[in-house]
């Protein structure tokens, strides 16, 4: 799994059909979320864990995402990771302006 993971991303925590991954330097972590009983068991969601970028974090829900099966909740995490490496600079920039 890390060999196709984004640069700077590692899977911290499996177990049970959820996951962590997470981008130290980033301060950022992708969780997957399984619960069996949902209609679409898998939650993708990110969050930004030191919370100086309180605006990746502003509105519950707003970057969470749900997939049917595991495949494509792991490509909807990558998809997510991809997002925060490609936009990191521009959540940062927007961050000091509102400080």
């Amino acid at each position: 799994m890390d060999d196709k993971l984004p640069k700077g991303w590692e899977l911290i925590e499996e177990w049970e059909g959820s996951f962590i991954f997470e981008n130290s330097k980033l301060s950022f972590s992708v969780n997957i979320d399984f619960e069996a009983l949902l209609k679409e068991p898998y939650t993708i969601e990110f969050l930004h864990t030191k919370g100086y970028l309180k605006l990746v974090n502003f509105d519950e829900g707003v970057y969470k995402v749900t997939a049917l099966n595991e495949a494509e909740a792991l490509q909807k995490a990558l998809l997510m990771m991809s997002f925060i490496n490609k936009n990191i600079q521009w959540l940062l920039s927007t961050q000091s302006k509102m400080e």
